[in-house]
């Protein structure tokens, strides 16, 4: 019993860095605020599931199509301005027309937050400076490394 208890941290850390290494194949940039679609054509947009990412354009918008639905829900707020919700964790495009005729095609990807928990483990363990937290589907990836362990377990319970 007492091998396994050693074993286990290591297959752990393993498996969290094989996870990490094949999410890496189609990572997004984290949403920065306002984005403003204008010239945005075929740009991946990430929403963070149960928040909302707001677009702009500079120009009118006269008409949003979202691929599904029941991913990502359309709020319009001005003529330049709309508000996308994220709703269930996966992947849909979004295509905005604008006054002056012009249509921007995006993809809008919706993952899990990451901040929160990003936040939580510099807090409760200041001196991990390597734990990196990320989303694949609806669940967490942690990988990177800590000094022992216990400090494996402690950000696993996490």
């Amino acid at each position: 019993m007492k091998t396994l208890l050693h074993i286990f941290p290591i297959l752990l850390l393993c498996l969290l860095s094989s996870v990490a290494q094949a999410k890496d194949a189609v990572d997004v940039a984290p949403p920065s605020g306002v984005n403003d679609i204008s010239n945005a054509a075929g740009t991946v947009l990430s929403v963070t599931l149960n928040k909302t990412t707001q677009l702009t354009s500079t120009n009118t918008i006269k008409r949003v199509s979202v691929g599904n639905p029941e991913l990502v829900d359309v709020t319009f707020v001005q003529g330049k301005t709309l508000y996308l919700l994220g709703k269930k964790v996966g992947s849909t495009s979004v295509n905005v027309w604008t006054a002056d005729g012009k249509m921007v095609a995006l993809d809008a990807v919706v993952s899990v937050d990451v901040v929160g928990l990003r936040d939580k483990l510099s807090e409760l363990l200041p001196d991990e400076k390597g734990v990196k937290v990320s989303s694949a589907g609806e669940s967490f990836v942690l990988s990177g490394r800590v000094a022992d362990a216990v400090m494996v377990r402690q950000v696993v319970l996490l």
